[in-house]
């Protein structure tokens, strides 16, 4: 539209505009035939304006998104505007520069920050797993591209640091991956759909951390890069000449490369569902020569880029033989060329002769499903396919749950469905119309086979209800994930549900030859959609941290859900002529959209709509996100920063590696990548759990560590290193818990008051007591009663406290050998050799010194972090001569309960070896790469 065009429809929106203005004027003087001549002109202006808006909605997205981008910006800065204690607007207090939020992120900035100051990365990380070399380069992609964002970024703004700009990574990559997500959207399904998706997906609290100012993890650079990689895929698909098609797989792969060296992880979903799509589409009859370039020029780019970038780490030849995701990027490739050689080329008449006798796809798949396992066997063995299967058995039931490592780590633990709902902000009604969104998206899949569409979407339907909510919660007596009923329904659920679409795919070629002929009418877009979320389903539904990657999916189909319902609701009311039910359509579309966008609350809900319910909770979550590197850990930097060796090593549980090589600016012996599982392993057993000082100094030694760093954290952590740490036998496991004060069961006698602890802790090991044996995690304390004697001058006496074992479904009382308070240790005889350690607790203005307990088991007695760190060193038992304390901030955060939460101090001691050494043999078992006792890693 010309100029001149465009003017005279700005004059007709400003005519209808007066028009309404002087007809508002006259109405009350104009004649009735005169008011309905007006309101002829009103209408006809009308149209025009709809006209006029019809004719630019085509930018109505792009101010939508706009909407969003400025949406996203201002939940995902929120944190930044905070300048509460502990939040402090994302600054260090010792150094007055900007720090992440998260674990991960500080190892990404450290060389992204080394990259900046030399211009290059070393060859070895002098800061991770002292004392071998370590190569960097696994994380090196992520690292520069920090730094490069900062040196382009400070182009244009000189005073920017390199701090700022890693937190502001992830949020400028959420603002890319918005517009892509969008585009990829509307791509799929049109622009209200992807702009209502893309708030949706704006304001899910799930997906919020990782896109978070200062969460500068790989996370939101992979995030951003799998949607990029789609949508160039999407567009390579729905092109109609070889070239152009070519040139967009291209692109996607370049993405898709990208991802894998920010990301390798994160680019196994995009792996899966480009082949599955291609191995799809060769079975619907859909493949062509198009589609077989596509997808090697995807591939190409990926395996080149990535097998040259990691020497063959990642996507490697053994990465594609040895694993199930590997084998399965061969098979997509191999389906395609046979595909293309022996079916379309029609090479030995083949095509003709399989044509009349199996179905085309399945001739494929048979085909190659035999070469496969004849190659795959003569390379790597007959078993390597066994192998497979086991494995993927074994993800399905028990995914990221094949070590003891991976089931202490807490976002690797399988969800429940309510831990979905917490996740997503609390709402049932997202997960509804997500669910309900799946459902009409497969019923407009399978539609254009017309015949038993409605009974292919039930089967659908409850497939996906006994799929995802046989894991409904933990204390579910059926659908709890692991009993009979709930294992049936979700592997059943499975194999029928694909038993019906396999079993319907080859019936329908000897049965049903219309239905099959229909069968490439099938819409690729949707079926990408579908494919895409019974992937994230199954990964979601395995592991809480792929909830994260599963919130995109489940936005589009949350959306699309909405739209469908509402369009659907929209032209329905059109056909029924009756006035009443007419408005009843009309009562039932507004009562929707309510749920969906009020912003007020809903007497229905007793919230607000979905929406703007989602937003607040994402909002308040928004403000408080803080450092995990608090200020308890910036002072504990600051000091070993200033107090320390620069060539001092840090020995402590693997969790806060980071941080110490960070923030300490000083090399540790573990840390979270967890690059050397035995590590682990030794540090659990030998030195935490150790049973003597002289096993943890053997340790120690063989890595020249210097300090050993204990925090309060590690009382929670105790089961965890305990487990990692312990024999085929479990011989370290154990646990400790708080019991609180009840001073409603307070007892007061004569001479003294029973105070009443009331808890819960098992009992960690077999102990006989007065005749009776208490048997391990069969037994457990349910309270201890403490007797004491207060003088005049506040002073006060202990006796021997006894713990309320309840065992054989009765009660017993036995003696607890040790109590610890105020830095003293008194012990007691003929009891249980365990500890009852007491801690203040401050409950708004009201502080009692005697408020709460931790109780020791006889186990945890034994162990070294109990005696440093518990027991202050105190014991007259066990002998820590060997640490030497040199940084306790227990002034600013003493061991204690205030307002119901636990705190606690972070300890430094510097280890005195003296005259110990160890022979070379034994520095090279604890620093090798191998377990000492790989049974031992076992669950």
């Amino acid at each position: 539209m010309g100029e001149e065009g465009v003017d005279q429809k700005r004059e007709k929106v400003v005519a209808f505009f007066k028009s309404i203005a002087s007809g508002g004027k006259d109405e009350a003087a104009h004649h009735a035939q005169q008011g309905r001549q007006a309101d002829d002109g009103a209408q006809a202006n009308i149209q025009e304006l709809v006209q006029f808006f019809h004719a630019y909605k085509k930018y109505a997205w792009v101010i939508g998104l706009i909407i969003l981008l400025i949406l996203g910006w201002q939940l995902r800065t929120a944190n930044l505007e905070n300048t509460a204690a502990g939040i402090n607007g994302l600054v260090d207090i010792t150094t007055g520069k900007h720090v992440s939020v998260d674990l991960d992120s500080h190892v990404f900035f450290r060389l992204a920050k080394y990259i900046v100051e030399n211009g290059t990365l070393f060859a070895h990380d002098p800061l991770r797993y002292y004392p071998v070399e370590y190569d960097p380069y696994p994380i090196a992609p992520m690292a520069y591209v920090i730094a490069y964002l900062y040196r382009a970024w400070a182009l244009f703004d000189h005073s920017l640091t390199i701090e700022y700009a890693d937190i502001m990574y992830p949020v400028l990559s959420f603002l890319i991956s918005l517009v892509f997500f969008v585009l990829l959207v509307r791509r799929l399904f049109n622009f209200r759909i992807g702009l209502l998706a893309g708030l949706l997906l704006t304001v899910l609290p799930v997906y919020l951390f990782r896109t978070m100012a200062g969460s500068s993890d790989h996370d939101a650079m992979g995030l951003m890069m799998m949607f990029v990689a789609f949508y160039f895929a999407v567009r390579a698909w729905q092109q109609q000449r070889l070239l152009p098609a070519a040139g967009w797989g291209v692109l996607a792969g370049l993405a898709t490369a990208v991802l894998g060296m920010t990301w390798p992880g994160g680019a196994f979903p995009v792996y899966v569902i480009i082949s599955l799509v291609t191995i799809s589409d060769i079975m619907l009859n859909k493949f062509d020569t198009k589609d077989f370039f596509v997808y090697w020029a995807w591939f190409l780019p990926v395996f080149l880029i990535l097998f040259n970038a990691y020497g063959g780490a990642f996507l490697s030849t053994g990465f594609l033989i040895d694993s199930a995701i590997g084998l399965l990027l061969l098979f997509a490739g191999g389906a395609s060329l046979i595909s293309i050689l022996l079916l379309k080329s029609n090479l030995f008449g083949m095509r003709s002769k399989a044509d009349a006798l199996i179905p085309r796809g399945v001739l494929v798949i048979g085909m190659l499903l035999v070469l496969g396992i004849v190659f795959v066997s003569l390379v790597r063995g007959p078993w390597v396919i066994s192998e497979q299967f086991s494995y993927i058995k074994s993800n399905l039931l028990n995914p990221f749950a094949n070590s003891r490592w991976q089931i202490t780590v807490a976002e690797q633990h399988q969800p429940y469905v309510v831990d979905w709902r917490s996740q997503m902000g609390g709402n049932w009604l997202f997960i509804m119309l997500f669910l309900t969104g799946a459902v009409l998206l497969f019923y407009e899949l399978v539609k254009p086979l017309k015949k038993r569409v409605l009974v292919l979407t039930g089967i659908f339907a409850l497939f996906l209800l006994a799929f995802i909510f046989s894991r409904h919660s933990e204390g579910h007596p059926f659908l709890n994930g692991t009993s009979g009923t709930a294992i049936f329904l979700y592997i059943g659920s499975l194999v029928l549900f694909l038993a019906v679409i396999i079993g319907g795919y080859i019936y329908s070629f000897y049965k049903d030859k219309d239905t099959y002929q229909r069968i490439h009418l099938l819409d690729r877009r949707y079926l990408f959609v579908f494919l895409w979320f019974f992937l994230m389903v199954v990964g979601a539904r395995g592991a809480i941290r792929l909830l994260v990657p599963f919130s995109p999916v489940a936005a589009v189909l949350a959306a699309y859900g909405i739209a469908v319902i509402i369009s659907y609701g929209w032209n329905i009311r059109k056909k029924i002529a009756d006035k009443v039910y007419r408005s009843l359509v009309y009562a039932a579309l507004f009562v929707f959209i309510l749920l969906i966008a009020a912003p007020f609350t809903l007497p229905m809900r007793g919230e607000k709509g979905l929406v703007f319910d989602l937003y607040d909770e994402t909002k308040g979550q928004a403000r408080w996100v803080g450092p995990a590197y608090n200020q308890q850990w910036q002072l504990a930097g600051q000091w070993i920063r200033e107090n320390t060796p620069a060539d001092s090593v840090f020995a402590h549980w693997w969790d806060y590696g980071y941080w110490v090589q960070s923030g300490g600016e000083r090399a540790t012996i573990t840390d979270g990548g967890n690059e050397i599982g035995p590590w682990n392993y030794l540090m659990g057993r030998m030195v935490l759990t150790g049973q003597n000082q002289t096993e943890a100094l053997q340790f120690l030694k063989a890595h020249d560590a210097s300090h050993l760093l204990i925090i309060a954290d590690e009382i929670g952590k105790y089961t965890a290193y305990s487990s990692i740490g312990s024999d085929t036998q479990y011989d370290r496991y154990s646990w400790m818990t708080l019991f609180h004060l009840d001073q409603t069961q307070t007892q007061e006698t004569r001479d003294e008051t029973i105070l009443f602890f009331r808890g819960g802790q098992p009992i960690d090991e077999d102990f006989i007591f007065a005749g009776v044996t208490f048997r391990k995690q069969a037994s457990a304390v349910g309270a201890v009663l403490l007797p004491i004697q207060q003088n005049g001058e506040g002073q006060v006496t202990f006796s021997q406290p006894t713990a309320i074992v309840v065992a054989y479904n009765q009660q017993y009382r036995v003696p607890v050998n040790c109590i610890f308070f105020q830095d003293q240790v008194v012990q007691f005889e003929g009891g249980w050799p365990g500890c009852l350690r007491i801690v203040p607790s401050l409950s708004g203005e009201q502080q009692n010194p005697l408020g709460a307990a931790y109780l020791i088991s006889a186990r945890a007695m034994r162990t070294l972090w109990v005696n440093l760190f518990m027991l202050n060193q105190k014991n007259p038992d066990y002998d820590t001569s060997a640490f030497e304390p040199a940084y306790d901030d227990s002034r600013s955060w003493p061991l204690a309960v205030i307002n119901g939460r636990a705190i606690g101090p972070l300890r430094i001691w510097k280890v005195n070896y003296g005259n110990f050494t160890i022979s070379d043999d034994l520095r090279a078992l604890y620093i090798s790469r191998e377990y000492v006792n790989p049974d031992a890693i076992i669950i």
